[in-house]
């Protein structure tokens, strides 16, 4: 058993903040939980076979727009490919 001897003033303000710090934890922990359980947005099929498809590596001497608008061509045309047989 543990005595604590203080005016009420004293009580509250020593498990007074302790008390608002736990209640901030919880707070805290059950809004996380509420962000979780959100709704998942779809993914469409493109997006899903760029997950997968492996680009070539960006050559030194090459602009960025250049390597960027090659791989999307790349991409694009794998994609409409292998579309091709699912119709």
């Amino acid at each position: 058993m543990v005595e604590v001897k203080g005016t009420l003033d004293e009580l509250y303000a020593i498990f007074g903040e302790a008390a608002k710090g736990e209640a901030r934890k919880v707070a805290r922990r059950a809004g996380k939980k509420a962000v979780r359980k959100g709704t998942k947005t779809v993914t469409s099929a493109w997006t899903r076979f760029l997950k997968g498809f492996k680009f070539r590596k960006k050559r030194k001497n090459e602009a960025n727009t250049a390597y960027l608008s090659a791989r999307s061509k790349a991409a694009s045309r794998a994609y409409k490919r292998s579309r091709k047989g699912k119709k």
